[in-house]
């Protein structure tokens, strides 16, 4: 079978495939992070070499864990929204839908055109899941999305935000905040420390990422209607169970055991973006 060829793809766009290799690594693992057989499927119809992301080290566990988690996030808003609309940021080549749909799920993917091109000769579109070429940071895409009509929305941005400035992240926020109001944002970020390191280690030399949260309480600061209502850190509790946390680099578990505010290195929040009252409040230790 002919493969597809990814060579439409920038050099920062070819970082989404690696979150793509991360799965189909861990699937083929006997126990893994994140079960996700489509993974598999996908890079084996890409022509691409995915073997120098295993020669840079990259860190695949790191990629899953992160998926994982916010894959139970989005479960935890389909609870209580079965019929709720998701969105998704810079989709890149991620299979969420595939791995979560509950049969009355709205689902919307969102990448830029070269990314969306790959992405429509791998993944077609359903009824219930839409794909649209745009930018994240264009106002289109929220017209059609503002024709779902959605009731309840969740926003997702796994590993997007890196490669936006940091005016850029917050007008992208408040317009969301405002097209949309009560509706909440699901996205990952790191330390200034922890980037200035994973730039250095960047497997794609010309993908360098941007935008870092020092903390990410900051962020209420940008609106009055943003409310941090959930902060996973770096080892946090039942999160990263003993089983996963194993599968991750010894350094890193090292890390975390002997100096505790590397907690903040890393993160996954939930933002709502609308009138916060203070029952919603989460309450959260110092220096989140």
């Amino acid at each position: 079978m002919k493969k597809i060829d990814a060579g439409s793809l920038t050099e920062a766009q070819e970082t989404l495939l690696i979150p793509l290799w991360a799965r189909a690594v861990s699937h083929r693992h006997g126990e893994p992070i994140l079960p996700d057989p489509r993974a598999i499927e996908l890079m084996d119809s890409i022509d691409y070499p995915f073997e120098r992301f295993e020669q840079a080290n990259v860190d695949a566990a790191g990629f899953c864990i992160r998926g994982r988690i916010i894959d139970r996030l989005v479960e935890q808003f389909l609870d209580a929204h079965p019929t709720g609309t998701v969105v998704e940021m810079g989709v890149g080549l991620d299979t969420r839908f595939d791995r979560l749909d509950n049969g009355t799920v709205s689902w919307l993917e969102v990448d830029l055109p070269e990314a969306m091109e790959l992405r429509r000769q791998l993944i077609a579109e359903t009824p219930r899941r839409r794909q649209e070429c745009a930018s994240v940071l264009e106002t289109d895409w929220l017209d059609i999305l503002d024709s779902f009509a959605p009731i309840q929305v969740l926003f997702v941005a796994e590993g997007v935000f890196y490669f936006l400035g940091s005016r850029q992240v917050q007008t992208l926020l408040q317009r969301l905040a405002d097209r949309f109001p009560g509706s909440a944002v699901v996205f990952d970020c790191q330390s200034p420390l922890l980037l200035a390191y994973n730039n250095w280690r960047q497997p794609v030399r010309n993908a360098q990422m941007q935008w870092s949260v020092r903390r990410a309480r900051d962020l209420e600061a940008w609106d009055p209607r943003f409310c941090l209502e959930q902060y996973i850190g770096f080892g946090d509790g039942d999160y990263y169970p003993l089983a996963i946390w194993k599968r991750l680099p010894l350094a890193q578990r090292l890390l975390r055991r002997l100096w505790p505010p590397s907690r903040h290195l890393f993160k996954i929040c939930r933002l709502r973006l609308g009138a916060a009252t203070e029952g919603r409040r989460i309450s959260r230790p110092a220096g989140t």
